[in-house]
């Protein structure tokens, strides 16, 4: 196999053995002698193993690595390991519960061959197993607009839908917040974004993010999820302050209250008390003007912890959830 390629696909793989060989196929189907696959399993403990091995077995002509952790090490050093052991131009994440659409590897080989991009960014479908839906992400002229975008949590900060210079990782030593797994994206994206010079959108849906796996790195409402977030936010605070960005600190503390938010959604009642220590802990003082009616009002509950408000609000959420769904549901 050719030493040199343009795009190296990494793929951290954690029991995922209904969902891996979808995501390999839909890639597979795509690449050329440009192109590597790097799957890490990180110590998986259902049959994903025995998927891959067979999909690579059957594809032996294609250049396709699989590395075994040691131990059960989390999606930011599984990424980490792959990015160590990648060799391409670029760098595409994609996660082992995931796919990417037919026909878009070979005009994205050829974009990066013609252009110097340091990034390279596009849609996405969020699917369920009847339906999917456009992501719909917000296209930006510049890196700077993207990152106070992505600071303030107003758009998405996943590495999945982005190719990446791997010389903009190496160069700038930005590698994933090492023990981390829900959110680790953000603190990724938000350092990448800092360093680059040029970025494109390339105006096409890529990427389908699986919305049906429940038991993914990112979809576990836990008090781990918290402490990763905070975790994750103090690391990125660090960053700015040994830069002297303190407007970017600003738009942080936005955006963690903004994930705060987001989080008492998706999280069971018996976790508000953390949400609150994070909130009180991490985004005094924060512009109240920045966020919505309902937001301003969540906040205000949290920080008081007003149980009967809060109830309250997630009521209404559920039903505004519920309500949307039948609406797409009978477009």
């Amino acid at each position: 196999m050719s030493s040199i390629k343009l795009i190296s696909i990494l793929i951290p793989a954690y029991n995922v053995e209904r969902y891996i060989e979808k995501c390999l196929e839909s890639i597979l189907c795509q690449i050329n002698n440009n192109v590597e696959v790097i799957i890490v399993n990180d110590c998986s403990t259902d049959n994903t193993n025995i998927v891959i091995e067979k999909i690579i077995s059957q594809n032996k002509n294609m250049d396709i690595k699989l590395i075994l952790n040691p131990r059960n090490l989390g999606l930011g050093n599984s990424r980490r390991i792959a990015l160590e052991n990648a060799r391409g131009k670029y760098i595409f994440n994609i996660d082992g519960d995931d796919s990417i659409e037919n026909g878009v590897l070979l005009p994205l080989l050829e974009l990066i061959k013609h252009h110097e991009y340091d990034l390279v960014y596009f849609d996405y479908f969020l699917v369920w197993k009847q339906n999917k839906r456009k992501g719909g992400v917000n296209i930006f002229n510049n890196p700077k607009e993207y990152l106070n975008s992505t600071l303030t949590a107003k758009s998405e900060s996943s590495v999945c839908n982005k190719l990446i210079k791997r010389s903009l990782y190496t160069e700038n030593e930005i590698f994933p917040f090492q023990n981390l797994n829900y959110g680790e994206d953000f603190g990724v994206t938000a350092r990448l974004l800092y360093f680059a010079k040029e970025i494109y959108f390339f105006p096409v849906v890529c990427y389908n993010y699986n919305q049906t796996n429940v038991n993914s790195y990112t979809k576990n409402g836990s008090l781990r999820a918290i402490h990763d977030i905070e975790k994750i936010f103090h690391n990125l605070k660090d960053f700015f302050h040994s830069r002297g960005e303190t407007i970017l600190i600003d738009k942080l503390n936005i955006g963690i209250t903004r994930k705060i938010l987001q989080l008492f959604y998706s999280f069971d009642f018996v976790f508000i008390k953390d949400l609150r220590r994070v909130l009180n802990e991490n985004t005094n003082p924060v512009d109240k003007g920045h966020f919505s009616s309902i937001d301003r009002v969540l906040i205000f509950a949290l920080e008081n912890e007003n149980y009967i408000l809060l109830m309250a609000i997630k009521k209404i959420h559920i039903f505004k959830v519920k309500l949307i769904s039948v609406i797409r549901k009978y477009k």
